[in-house]
This record gives structure tokens, sequence and C-alpha cells, in this order.
């Protein structure tokens, strides 16, 4: 029963003023059953989230260089537990037609809680991710890399299956390599025929295998 939607729109001024744009994003869990500490169902109920932006960008003058920025206002709802928040995204990108690469970063979800649950304050998930991409000049293919996450280095979770119990009874915790850490912040991406109406195009995401 979950459903989820979104619609936005963007509007150029003119060059000199930039872009405007709005967005609205909706998530609904569904019909939930409810139940007591004991485990009893009591009945059911809905939880959804939805999330409104509204933002601008520009180009800087004389330059190639392209920043913008979201305000979001957010409320997510669990029965009759409601909690909002504001949060802002900020980007800059950098984007010439006459070059084959573009680099952008962007930091997504500065923030605060407004209202809580209940009176428990959580954090807005804050996300910092570098990218970039590259059209080679005699094939029809352009690469893509991001480094995500770059707010928190430590993205690896022992898996609790891979411990090593000995015959004493000692558990050792599976060990995370700094490679097998690093590689959780890479995505690699590549569109084939991006010049094209129709095109083709995979990524992976290493953390999300």
């Amino acid at each position: 029963g979950i459903s989820v939607g979104s619609a936005s729109y963007a509007q150029v001024i003119n060059r000199r003023f930039g872009t405007i744009h709005g967005s609205i994003q909706y998530l609904n869990y569904g019909t939930l059953i409810e139940a007591d500490e004991d485990g009893i169902e009591t009945g059911t109920f809905n939880a959804s989230d939805i999330a409104i932006s509204f933002g601008y960008s520009f180009n800087l003058p004389w330059t190639n260089v392209f920043m913008g920025f979201n305000g979001k206002i957010i409320n997510s709802s669990i029965s009759n537990f409601s909690s909002n928040g504001i949060a802002a995204d900020f980007g800059i990108l950098y984007y010439s037609p006459y070059q084959p690469y573009t680099f952008t970063i962007v930091a997504r979800n500065f923030g605060t809680q407004v209202q809580t649950f209940d009176g428990v304050r959580e954090k807005i998930p804050f996300k910092v991710a570098i990218g970039g991409s590259y059209k080679l000049k005699h094939v029809p293919l352009k690469w893509h890399v991001t480094l995500d996450n770059l707010q928190q280095w430590n993205l690896a979770v022992p898996n609790p299956s891979n411990q090593i119990t000995d015959i004493e009874g000692t558990v050792t915790e599976e060990k995370i390599s700094f490679l097998k850490n690093a590689i959780r912040h890479l995505i690699i991406g590549a569109e084939l025929f991006p010049d094209s109406p129709v095109n083709l195009r995979a990524g992976y995401n290493f953390r999300r295998s």
C-alpha cells in the first residue's frame, strides 16, 4: 500500500537573473497494523511524509560557475503524532558547453527539527557530495563519478554473521579495512549517447551494492 509522488517546475527568468524552481515530494506508507506493547492488535494507523521546496539558481557573471539553493519545509506524520522541520540545500556547478567535463559539490539538508514527535529532537540527515563527469571525444559515452557522504568517513558496519568465535568463546568482530570503508563513498556511472534524446544510463553504488 505504499505510494510515492512528486512534481516539480523550473522557470528561467533570464540569463542575468537566473532560474526559480519549486517541487513537492510525497510518500505514503499505507495502512499499518497498530498494536500495544504486548503485541495485541488494536487497529490500524497511517504514516506519511511530505516535503515542499522552493529554490533559486544563477550563473556567476563572466564565469562558467553556477550556484543554487533550496529551502524546504518537511512534515512527517505517524498515526496521531507529527513532526515538522526546515532544511536547505546548496550547490555549486562548473559547466561549459565547450568543455567535455563538469564538476559539482552539493551540501544537502542544512536544517533542524522544529516540532518533535514526542519531545526527543532528531537530527536531519546532512550530506555532502562531490561529483564530476567527462564526455569522450570520439565515442558517444560520458562517465560519471560521485563521492558521497563526505560529512562522515566511517560508513561501514561490521556484519555480525562474519564474526569469529574461538573454542574459548571469545568473539572477534569483522574488521573493516581502509579500502572497504573508502569504496563505500564511491558511485560510478556511464551514459551512452549523452547528446541523443534517447540514451542509456547505468550506475553502481558500492555502499548499496
